[in-house]
């Protein structure tokens, strides 16, 4: 007997998978054939091998289930299985391939969505109604879950990582790499936010209830899903908010349910310190406590605290002593002879400052490493301190609360699982017993910290408190918790008494970075450099106060499970300096009394007296400034004390040269050209910045220069670049000082008259000798624009000619006529030449120890700018690939082809001064250590049959991951072109003619200082003894664009200060130049801008010169006749090229070829 419609719906429900029930109804198989064919085959796979064809598969339907294609009903049942056992086949092949896919690329396979309607009905069906979004889970989580389960290793998932469909709306990209290299573009895995409140919690878990129901309906033959009802759920939900656990309150030890110690049971140290103890060892004649993990619950390295050490490379256990309690720098044998390691050792510091002063020092430390009787979780010591502090018993206050709950150490994995976050800061209301404790006395000691803080500033006890930096967002997305995120932080942030700074531990002795902010209200702290709160940007990334850049290498990473404990210890110069912070107390902070004696009385300066008064707390600066500004007068002496007291920042140059009586210092000071003033006024020195003089800064860090700032010689404001929608500067790439960014009937016109009458005579020559030397000076521009010119510009001897001319007007011709080796420009001449044009960076030419005649520096070990009369300051930094430090390279390819390009290429530059060769011990011996970096070598073929040198400068060597740039460089591009012929299309120049040629070798025309010549060495072959060395800039040095568009924009400037108001523009990007010019003396403009620029010394690539009305210039085509403005024909069709390669791959593509098509597309949306 049959059973009935509901009878055989419950079967198909329960044991056949949704997906298949989901694939018959379908195609249209009737619920009687369903429950016929689900009496043998429970899934799509085991469907699929039903039969092998179509005939076959007639023949076992005929024979299984009683259908004759005798009518045309029978007919239609046979061919709706037929039809359903084809698509199985499909789907089968096509999850294989997917899941072959997946597990060679390492990233997850996609769910079908045919399996997720078939999942989706199955849910409908056992909660009764039409789910909504919001309570669905996303498709990339149901797909995650279904791979563990194919798997067999499901596991639970952070509650971050359950995501509903409405969560997961927005398209996030993602690119994956296989194991050839290739990149796959896919859909990023979302992830959602923490429950807030228990009725968020609430619904996570039910919708984790309703993933798993639609697993079990999916995976029918998986044992531990069969039975699963959202009942269960529900009960474990009701369990966990209910009184039995959401309510649970643990149970302590000691006085009022507060434990002794921190930890379970009372083990463990402050804020969990200690561990559980698995041994002793006997130092000496003393016996000490072993434990096996840190406070944090990291594992300690037994190897490590043996005298033979630990021999695992990249060991990921904490190197640090086991002794309980200790956990010093140090093995466990050797913590005898090390005395009592801690935190810091800022007493006997202290102890030495006092005895050289004669200074009775009194100092209590309360810690319970030191001794377990003085725990500040008990009420009585800490009422105690407070009190203390409270009747000012003490000179200063230093205050160091516990870190462990507070490490970013903790979102790093594998590792201890972080216990709070910026948005939980004083825990996760889910944590386990264990960490709740542990989380709790943390609360409490920090809490009592910033009350120790608050007391001890409202009874004018000086205070020092320390705890690690506020990063911010981590790499992974994490945001880790900061007792400076807290209230009571940011109340002490604001106190007019109270300074707040970070430094770099590494920076006083330390192994790794360990970023470190202090808050205090010790005067002498005002000094400290990278002040100011903690400052995010909106996604909470740090951006300072403290640079992204320390300063030093380091081969121990900053965060990771073997890098806090290890470091706890405050390095020793840091000791000494909180020591000589605490000691300015004692001493008074450095009264005006003590430093009158050493004032030196004589002829200074007047001014108006001013009633000020410096405040209290103010730095002995402060005070000084001010009874100065009170009496109307300072002197010399009294001038020179102000500048050594002041803080002084680091310095991008040092001078040589020291003059009696004379004082150079940059605390806060902004110098350029002959500008002098504050960078930062600092708020509260005003009597100093005042009396030093105020520039008027507001604050914050250097702005763009406006228009009127710039020494352009220009009236006016300059052109401005709009564009697609978009309006910017206009950029001609010869800096923001330039002339060519005015029209040209404003240039020149804010001169002096002896620039613009020098300007005038030297531009008068240079049109006599273009009118001498090319005759016919429309056709000379045909042959040149249509590449049928051979040889220079202009003949040598003629050049030299108007050289001497040039040399003459000049006021030290024997001077300028001297030609820098290693480098084609006339610098001595062009230095003298911009001075009297009055460009404001003619001073980099050849003056300072860095310069273009003695060679500029590199940038690796001091920042390069900030030079706001040339470049916008720079807003982004540059990402540099990270690796293991590497100073000796191999190149990427070696071989007898590539090692003998290699030594022809470098034959011709050492014949050109521009590189020489040195054998490798000797190449030691004059750059010892860091100074002598041999980077990798690689050959990249160019179009015309040549190849290019590149000199990685990132990998290994780490030449470009330290140069820091604070100027930005900006190149022209769609938007000046565009400006430049709207300005065209209403002038008088309506008929416009443009040119475009190429600088030869441009990132190889400057010299490098000697001293960083070592830094740019390499070789032929890997294991060749001989090591070339380059004098000159190179390609694959970061900083070779910043120096090439420096000096590029230095011989750009002079010819268009020359030109005046000529109706002529000039455009560089990179090595590409671009000048066009209109109206009736067009032709003359262009020779004699050319002429201008080989004046100089401009070396230019003779083939590559080409124009016209219409041409193509770094990717733009540019129409000049009617206007118009696109990319070019060759960047158009590598485009499509490129797309229909990837398509025929199915999507798969290298990575270099990915990141050239990214870049074009990029480049196309600006045309």
């Amino acid at each position: 007997m049959a059973a009935d419609p509901a009878a055989q719906r419950a079967y198909l429900q329960a044991n056949v998978d949704a997906d298949f029930v989901f694939l018959l109804e379908e195609h249209g198989v009737d619920l009687a054939l369903q429950f016929a064919i689900g009496q043998h085959y429970k899934s799509i796979r085991t469907f699929a091998a039903f039969a092998d064809d179509r005939g076959a598969a007639r023949t076992a339907i005929t024979a299984d289930f009683a259908i004759r294609p005798e009518s045309a009903a029978d007919r239609a049942r046979m061919a709706c299985i037929i039809t359903a056992w084809e698509a199985s086949k499909m789907i089968r092949e096509e999850e294989a391939k997917l899941r072959a896919e997946a597990k060679v690329l390492g990233v997850q396979k996609p769910l079908a969505s045919s399996d997720r309607a078939a999942m989706r009905v199955a849910l409908e069906a056992v909660r009764g109604y039409t789910v909504p979004e919001s309570e669905e889970p996303a498709p990339e989580y149901l797909a995650h879950k279904l791979e563990q389960i194919e798997n067999g290793e499901p596991t639970a998932s952070y509650l971050d990582e359950v995501i509903s469909r409405k969560e997961s709306n927005s398209l996030q990209l993602q690119t994956s790499l296989d194991n050839q290299g290739r990149l796959r573009v896919m859909r990023q895995k979302p992830k959602g936010r923490l429950p807030q409140n228990t009725e968020e919690l609430r619904a996570k878990l039910r919708l984790e209830a309703s993933t798993w129901v639609m697993l079990s309906a999916k995976c029918r033959g998986r044992a531990y899903l069969q039975g699963l009802q959202l009942s269960h759920f529900d009960r474990f939900l009701e369990f966990l908010l209910g009184d039995k656990c959401y309510s649970m309150q643990w149970p302590r030890k000691g006085k009022d349910g507060k434990g002794e110690k921190g930890g379970k049971d009372g083990k463990g140290g402050k804020d969990g310190k200690g561990g559980k103890s698995t041994g002793k060892i006997q130092v000496g004649e003393s016996w000490y406590e072993l434990v096996a993990k840190t406070p944090d619950g990291r594992e300690l390295c037994y190897a490590y605290n043996i005298k033979r050490g630990c021999q695992v490379k990249g060991c990921q256990r904490v190197h640090a002593c086991r002794v309980k309690g200790c956990q010093g720098n140090h093995p466990a044998y050797q913590h005898g002879a090390q005395g009592p390691s801690r935190k810091s050792d800022v007493r006997g510091s202290l102890e030495a400052l006092c005895k050289a002063q004669s200074i009775t020092l009194v100092m209590s430390e309360i810690d319970i490493c030191r001794d377990p009787k003085l725990d500040l979780l008990d009420p009585a010591i800490a009422d105690r301190c407070l009190q203390e502090v409270k009747n000012s018993e003490w000179d200063v206050v230093l205050v160091t609360p516990p870190c462990g709950t507070f490490s970013r150490a903790r979102c790093v994995q594998p590792g201890p699982r972080p216990l709070r976050s910026r948005l939980y800061p004083r825990g996760f209301p889910w944590l386990s017993d264990s960490h709740r404790a542990l989380v709790e006395h943390g609360n409490q000691l920090v809490s009592f910290a910033f009350d120790i803080c608050t007391n001890a500033l409202s009874n004018s006890v000086p205070f020092l408190l320390e705890h690690p930096e506020d990063l911010g967002l981590t790499s992974n997305g994490h945001a880790p918790a900061s007792i400076w995120q807290l209230p009571e932080a940011v109340a002490l942030f604001k106190h007019e008494n109270v300074i707040t700074f970070a430094v770099y531990q590494c920076q006083y002795g330390a192994f790794s970075p360990k970023p470190t902010r202090f808050l205090s209200s010790i005067p002498v702290t005002s000094r400290m450099p990278f002040t100011g709160p903690p400052r995010f940007d909106a996604s909470d990334r740090y951006l300072g106060p403290l640079p992204k850049y320390c300063g030093h290498r380091h081969q121990q990473k900053l965060l990771g499970p073997a890098a806090t404990s290890a470091a706890a210890a405050y390095p020793d110069d840091l000791c000494r300096t909180i020591a000589e912070w605490c000691f300015s107390v004692f001493d008074g902070g450095g009264t005006l009394a003590a430093l009158a004696p050493t004032l030196v009385l004589g002829p200074g300066f007047q001014f108006p007296a001013r009633e000020v008064e410096a405040g209290s707390g103010a730095s002995p600066a402060e005070r000084l400034a001010a009874e100065c500004l009170r009496s109307g007068t300072i002197s010399h002496g009294q001038l020179l004390r102000i500048s050594e007291l002041l803080p002084d920042e680091d310095r991008v140059r040092q001078t040589s040269k020291v003059i009696e009586g004379q004082r150079s210092f940059t605390a806060g000071a902004f110098v350029h050209s002959d500008k002098v003033g504050i960078r930062r006024k600092r708020k509260r020195d005003h009597c100093e910045t005042t009396t030093a003089g105020d520039a008027g800064d507001d604050g914050k860090e250097i702005e763009d220069l406006p228009y009127s700032e710039l020494k352009s010689g220009c009236e006016g404001p300059p052109l401005v670049g709009e564009f697609a929608g978009a309006t910017d500067e206009f950029v001609d790439g010869f800096g923001r000082c330039s002339p060519g960014r005015w029209k040209p009937i404003c240039r020149g016109r804010h001169m002096s008259p002896a620039a613009t009458s020098f300007a005038q005579q030297l531009k008068d020559r240079v049109r006599k000798f273009v009118l001498e030397n090319v005759p016919d000076l429309a056709k000379a521009t045909f042959r040149l624009a249509t590449g049928h010119w051979n040889g220079p510009l202009f003949a040598p001897e003629a050049m030299d000619k108007l050289r001497e001319d040039w040399f003459c007007m000049l006021p030290d011709p024997a001077r300028a006529r001297e030609l820098i080796p290693h480098q084609p420009f006339y610098l001595r001449a062009m230095a003298q030449t911009l001075k009297i044009l009055e460009d404001p960076d003619y001073r980099i030419i050849e003056e300072g120890k860095f310069c273009f005649v003695n060679g500029v520096e590199v940038g690796h070990t001091a920042p390069l700018g900030p030079v706001p009369q040339v470049f916008r300051a720079r807003r982004k930094d540059q990402k540099y690939d990270e690796s293991d430090w590497q100073p000796l390279m191999d190149n990427y390819r070696d071989g007898p082809e590539v090692a003998k390009s290699l030594e022809e290429a470098f034959a011709k530059e050492e014949a050109e001064g521009r590189m020489f060769p040195l054998s490798l011990s000797e190449a030691r011996a004059r750059y010892p250590g860091a100074a002598l970096r041999i980077a990798a070598q690689a050959v990249i073929p160019k179009p015309d049959q040549d190849f290019r040198v590149v000199h990685d400068g990132t990998h290994g060597v780490h030449v470009n991951n330290e140069i820091v740039m604070l100027d930005r460089l900006e190149s022209p591009g769609a938007r000046e072109v565009s400006a430049i012929q709207k300005l065209g299309s209403v002038s008088d120049e309506k008929v416009l003619f443009g040119l475009v040629g190429d600088v030869k070798k441009a990132h190889r025309r400057y010299l490098h200082h000697p001293d960083h010549w070592g830094v740019l060495s390499c070789r032929t072959r890997s294991d060749s003894s001989v090591v070339w060395v380059n004098r000159t800039g190179t390609f694959g040095i970061a900083s070779a664009a910043y120096w090439f568009a420096r000096i590029i924009g230095l011989v750009g400037r002079l010819s268009l200060r020359v030109l005046l108001q000529s109706f002529l523009f000039m455009l560089i990007y990179a090595d590409d130049l671009h000048v066009l010019s209109g109206g009736p003396d067009r032709w003359l403009n262009l020779w004699m801008s050319l002429a201008l620029l080989c004046l100089q010394g401009t070396p230019f690539s003779e083939r590559k010169w080409r124009g016209g009305l219409q041409l193509d210039w770094v990717g733009y085509w540019i129409d000049y006749g009617r206007f118009k403005l696109g990319i070019s024909e060759r960047r158009c069709h590598w485009i499509i090229s490129g797309i229909e390669s990837m398509e025929g791959n199915g999507w798969l593509v290298d990575v270099r070829r990915f990141h050239e098509l990214h870049g074009r597309l990029g480049f196309m949306s600006q045309s």
